[in-house]
């Protein structure tokens, strides 16, 4: 089966200004072909030998949400103005290309300008625009599109003590860390953009700021998702590593207020979840711009806080500048790496690397070698989760952990929608109705409905990539959206409706037979509370028992729930993508990159997602995912701080 090919989300640079509420933001939006640093354009040459029509004309482009609008202003020779007058970008992913591409464009008088990398798509429906508006004025369409040769790049050798590769929340807490304690560090990242997929996050992560919170987070990750609980990820995550990243919190907590870095508890629920303090405004963009792709995340402020907050004390950092590959000396030592940046290339030599790379969701040659079952699915995570760290320790000796697997996971009806929605849009499952019927792609019931790991990883049994999830009209009438639905529902999908299960099994392309099969267990279950996925067979072992109700649970039974009785019939098609992936390096417990016989490649470290595995078990718990991002990070800055003898 030919499986969807992989999007991204992506988030842009937005320098903020947190003690008042005057921003310059930037960035970019979800993209499949995210271009690499230093990408060419197509390009209008120096000597056309036209001329333009003198005026002002409308240009309109395709970005990553739809049209951007430009008005070009051109005399007989030269380009003279461009002003994007209206675009539907998401609002903090879009500054960065709407200042830069123009600029470029007017600097040099051609289309053939770099991309920001990272926001490919709304790069592109600028430029796009630009040419439908000269092509107006007078332009050859195909003249505006020569190649032209890339300008050779001069190479700067820089020394420092850590090179961390990688500016997101793990690379952003590594280098803050190292800097605070007086070790000489650079921060580079692959992309114009910073944050790594904390950008378009919720921004929330776990901290014990006392013993009491402390203990409650360990009994928090201990009793629900960290210990061997789901097939797909056999086997116990490291205890001790957890314990220490989650002790590691304590003195974050600490080390954030001493820097000024203000956190607020993030859900009255949970005394040790925290997000980065928002400013003052938040909540009249957040107002503004809710139900729209436009959304500011709490994520993004987070970023740029700690963005700021590294560069305040003296940190550089150094965006567009991709790692290609590590340096090591006679005896493997890793002591650098070479670089590629827009302007110039660059020899980076350290006493130590720090891969904070993120995953490999977006390199289809890792997924297909270390996680078949999730090659070309889709993705929330950034486009910067290209495996290319990963891959560069690989190549010089570094193992992969076992047991990779997809975190967590959300079921969505148009995917995307989802992925260019920074707002809750990959948060809950899609589905039409919570009391409905789940079944897949052929019809079959395959577990019980309550239990959401299932649908999570349901794209592990047989390659199955979507699923449908049915309900009647008195379910959607007692949900209170029937009439949202109606207006959504198509004969392409991904709503349907019919007046019988027959009719909607042809509608859906599903077996008739297994559907009504399905329908008559499901059925059963809401009459008696008695479901058969409650009985030890294969599904057992994919649920937990707190998450059924059996014959002899009659206090939570499903009895008097809404079945599939009578109609008319909905069902919404549904799609998993995936949050990332747990697994990565193998590493020691100071995050030292490891090679097959177990010892540690000196000079070289691995900290976030780039090397999970030993922090998780079976899914993902809230705001943990950001924990072991600056948990690992802090833990290895300070190793590096003792064997660098900075303290």
């Amino acid at each position: 089966m030919k499986k969807r090919m992989a999007a991204a989300l992506m988030a842009g640079v937005m320098l903020v200004s947190l003690g008042g509420c005057s921003t310059t933001e930037a960035g970019q939006t979800p993209s499949a072909d995210q271009s690499s640093v230093g990408e060419t354009q197509q390009s209008l040459p120096e000597e056309t030998g036209e001329s333009f029509i003198p005026g002002t004309y409308t240009g309109t482009g395709y970005g990553n949400n739809g049209e951007i609008s430009v008005e070009v202003t051109v005399n007989e020779d030269e380009i003279t103005d461009i002003q994007i007058t209206d675009h539907h970008e998401t609002y903090y992913m879009a500054e960065l290309p709407q200042e830069r591409i123009p600029q470029e464009i007017l600097e040099s008088q051609t289309l053939a300008v770099d991309t920001v990398a990272g926001a490919t798509n709304t790069s592109n429906g600028i430029i796009r625009a630009v040419e439908d508006a000269l092509v107006q004025a007078g332009a050859d369409a195909e003249s505006l599109y020569q190649e032209q040769p890339a300008a050779e790049k001069e190479t700067e050798t820089l020394n420092t003590q850590v090179i961390v590769v990688g500016a997101g929340w793990a690379g952003l807490n590594t280098a803050l860390r190292l800097q605070d304690n007086g070790v000489d560090v650079i921060l580079i990242e692959q992309l114009d953009i910073i944050g790594g997929s904390a950008r378009f996050s919720g921004g929330g992560f776990m901290m014990g700021y006392d013993e009491k919170t402390l203990e409650e987070m360990k009994e928090y990750i201990v009793t629900r998702y960290y210990y061997g609980d789901f097939p797909v990820a056999e086997g116990t995550p490291d205890e001790e590593r957890i314990m220490n990243a989650l002790d590691t919190t304590q003195q974050i907590s600490a080390w954030y207020e001493d820097l000024g870095v203000e956190v607020e508890n993030s859900n009255a629920a949970f005394d040790y979840a925290f997000q980065m303090t928002l400013p003052p405004c938040y909540e009249s963009y957040s107002e503004e711009f809710a139900n729209t792709t436009a959304y500011i995340t709490a994520g993004a402020w987070g970023v740029e806080r700690l963005v700021q907050t590294y560069e305040d004390i003296g940190g550089v950092l150094m965006p567009a500048v991709k790692a290609a590959s590590l340096i090591q000396d006679e005896s493997g030592a890793v002591i650098g790496v070479n670089a590629e940046g827009r302007e110039k290339d660059y020899v980076f030599y350290a006493d130590a690397v720090v891969l904070a790379t993120g995953s490999y969701t977006h390199n289809e040659e890792l997924l297909e070698e270390y996680l078949p079952t999730s090659a070309g699915d889709f993705f929330a995570t950034t486009v910067g989760a290209d495996g290319s760290g990963i891959q560069m320790a690989l190549d010089v000796g570094a193992v992969m952990t076992e047991d990779n697997y997809v975190n967590g996971g959300s079921r969505v009806a148009n995917v995307a929608t989802a992925l260019s929605t920074t707002n809750n849009g990959l948060v809950a499952s899609n589905v039409i109705s919570a009391d409905g019927m789940i079944v897949g792609r052929d019809g079959e019931r395959l577990a019980n409905e309550g239990d959401d790991r299932y649908f999570r990883y349901y794209t592990y049994e047989d390659e199955n990539d979507y699923f449908f999830n049915i309900a009647t009209g008195a379910m959607l009438d007692a949900g209170g959206n029937r009439e949202d639905i109606e207006n959504l529902v198509s004969e392409n999908g991904p709503y349907y409706k019919a007046d019988t299960l027959e009719e909607l099994a042809a509608v859906c392309g599903l077996d008739e037979q297994k559907l009504l099969e399905s329908a008559e267990t499901f059925n059963t279950y809401c009459e008696t509370g008695v479901d058969i996925f409650a009985e030890p067979d294969r599904y057992a072992e994919l649920i937990s028992a707190d998450t059924l109700h059996s014959a002899d649970d009659g206090e939570d039974s499903e009895e008097g729930r809404l079945s599939l009785d009578e109609g008319p019939y909905y069902a919404v098609k549904l799609s998993f993508v995936g949050f990332d992936i747990i697994g990565g390096l193998e590493t020691g417990n100071e995050g030292q990159v490891l090679a097959a016989d177990g010892e540690e490649i000196p000079g070289l470290y691995a900290v976030g997602f780039a090397s999970s595995r030993d922090y998780m078990g079976s899914g993902a718990a809230h705001y943990y995912c950001l924990t072991i991002c600056m948990a690992s990070g802090v833990i290895t800055a300070d190793h590096l701080t003792e064997q660098l003898g900075q303290e």
